[in-house]
């Protein structure tokens, strides 16, 4: 197991295989975030993709230095007041982990994901390896044994928005190139 602590959020990675990973939050702080993100409506367009930036919300920034500054004041009494929802996420993840391998990607499915790749002039096919895993990870995690485009959708953003640069100094697109081509052959 490896793990880091980064600004308050303690993480760390766990093999769920041969060659994949879970990344596990250990910071209650996540729970607030997570609670939150749920709630906020989003357009079709970016339906289920997370996107990690600068928080604008005031009363959330506030909320979490509070939270913050909770944990500071008692870590033992913070990280029990969400001791709950951590062991749900923890029976979770660990269901996950057990039904991986028997989630199935529809043949279709997989060539709309390779066809994404192809026409963002992704090198190689790590994209597309890389797609197909994390959205069987994300299947096992709702506790479903088939993919969805949605979750799709989901993941294949993050999977493929950094492998469209080609020079190392072009900046990393924020994802939005691949949700266009997406929708484009996904519909």
């Amino acid at each position: 197991m490896e793990g880091s602590y980064m600004e308050g959020l303690e993480f760390s990675l766990r093999k769920a295989g041969p060659s994949s990973m879970l990344l596990f939050l250990m910071s209650p702080l996540k729970s607030i975030l997570l609670r939150r993100l749920r709630s906020l409506p989003l357009k079709k367009a970016n339906r289920g993709i997370l996107y990690v930036g600068t928080m604008r919300d005031a009363e959330l920034r506030v909320k979490i230095v509070e939270e913050r500054a909770r944990f500071d004041k008692n870590p033992k009494e913070f990280r029990d007041s969400y001791k709950t929802e951590q062991e749900e996420l923890r029976e979770q993840i660990s269901s996950a982990r057990t039904n991986l391998y028997t989630v199935q990607i529809d043949h279709e499915l997989r060539l709309k994901i390779s066809k994404v790749c192809a026409e963002l002039n992704v090198d190689g096919l790590r994209g597309d390896i890389v797609t197909n895993r994390a959205v069987k990870a994300l299947a096992a995690l709702k506790g479903r044994d088939i993919v969805t485009t949605e979750d799709i959708a989901t993941v294949i953003p993050n999977c493929l928005r950094h492998r469209l640069r080609k020079d190392p100094l072009e900046s990393i697109d924020s994802g939005l190139l691949v949700i266009e081509k997406f929708y484009e052959v996904f519909s």
